[in-house]
């Protein structure tokens, strides 16, 4: 029988990564978000998920980022498969337990995951313990590569709106946020008194409800969380909302050409200095004189001529 339990911590905030892109760096800003049309990725996708219980494990992190993968697999395949949150949870356990967001996202990315079939989340059929779940179980490296992303990218936006666009354009997103025992399972979220712990989840929509928006968090607590394992959070609760990233499996060709070190050295010499390899006075791919190009490149760092090649691109492709 399914057990409601208090959450715990089962998220360490990322400390933050120069190297990591930012959506809004490399996507930017889609259509403005419909909030009288809303959007829930169940009902786009014509099927429920499953609801899951991470019982008292600390398995959060990688239950959203199973849940989510399984989104885009439908998306990318037609499919709808189960995929084993201890699978991804057990490889980047931190030694007190919990783990990062960050090196969910990565893990999925770089070695994919296991289906449940293969590595069960639950202990004989029932929600797992912590020891359950953080014991590894050797993997099939070639099998679970069949199900990895393709790329991922964090925000530090935390406007509800900017949000929701996201939601909508990504089939949803993972983050974490801080809470009390306080109202914590409720349907409508509110802010905690004093937080006292930090829980990963797969974000699944967002809508409007008497004319608040909310976005819709599916919850890793089971089907006695919220309504049916959803629960609604307002914008006054982003607050406490932190790491928030999302998983691409059909990225766009700018984030694409990153990916190469050698496209990417390519696309620096063909969009940002171009034709005017021979003639420091003639304009390039962006209508600027090559010298010019060379001295604003050569005074960033790496990652920003990395951001300067990928813009470059962008523009070009809209020609």
């Amino acid at each position: 029988m399914e057990e409601l339990m208090p959450f715990k911590t089962g998220v360490v905030d990322d400390p933050g990564d120069p190297r990591d892109y930012k959506y809004e760096e490399l996507v930017g800003a889609g259509e403005p978000f419909d909030w009288e049309k809303g959007y829930d990725v169940e009902e786009e996708m014509g099927a429920s998920l499953k609801r899951e219980s991470q019982n008292g494990s600390l398995s959060c992190v990688g239950q959203g980022i199973a849940k989510y993968a399984e989104v885009l697999n439908f998306f990318d395949e037609g499919i709808l498969r189960d995929f084993s949150a201890k699978d991804i949870y057990s490889n980047i356990r931190l030694p007190q337990g919990c783990a990062l967001i960050s090196e969910g996202v990565k893990w999925l990315v770089n070695h994919g995951v296991e289906e449940e079939s293969n590595i069960p989340s639950y202990d004989r059929g029932k929600p797992p313990t912590e020891a359950y779940m953080a014991d590894k179980v050797a993997r099939n490296e070639d099998r679970a590569l069949r199900f990895r992303a393709k790329s991922y990218l964090t925000t530090t936006h935390n406007d509800i709106d900017y949000l929701a666009m996201m939601i909508r354009d990504n089939h949803g997103l993972v983050t974490s946020y801080e809470g009390d025992n306080y109202n914590w399972s409720a349907k409508f979220m509110t802010p905690p008194k004093k937080p006292t712990f930090s829980h990963c989840v797969y974000i699944k929509g967002a809508k409007m409800i008497n004319g608040k928006k909310y976005i819709l968090v599916l919850n890793s607590g089971g089907t006695k969380v919220g309504e049916n394992g959803v629960q609604y959070m307002p914008e006054e609760y982003f607050g406490y909302l932190k790491n928030i990233w999302v998983i691409r499996d059909l990225i766009t060709k700018e984030e694409n050409m990153i990916v190469d070190e050698a496209k990417l050295e390519q696309i620096y010499q063909e969009l940002l200095i171009g034709s005017a390899a021979d003639d420091p006075g003639a304009k390039n791919h962006l209508g600027k004189p090559e010298d010019e190009v060379r001295k604003a490149v050569g005074q960033s760092d790496e990652r920003q001529r990395i951001i300067a090649c990928v813009n470059a691109a962008r523009n070009v492709l809209k020609r």
